[in-house]
């Protein structure tokens, strides 16, 4: 397995924290910042998921 799917949400999770941090600069409605701080919440959570799969696979293996 690769890390191919990793480094794609890292770089996903980093553009929706930009993003949010744009809307709420700019005073975009809650929903809005909400919505990308919520997505790039999931982004890196679903990175760290697939980290610890990877670890727990190595101690299995």
């Amino acid at each position: 397995m690769d890390w191919t799917i990793f480094k794609f949400l890292i770089v996903v999770g980093v553009v929706f924290v930009v993003c949010t941090f744009f809307f709420f600069i700019k005073k975009a409605t809650k929903w809005e910042t909400g919505t990308f701080a919520v997505l790039a919440f999931a982004a890196f959570g679903i990175a760290a998921l697939q980290v610890a799969l990877r670890v727990l696979q190595k101690i299995m293996s």
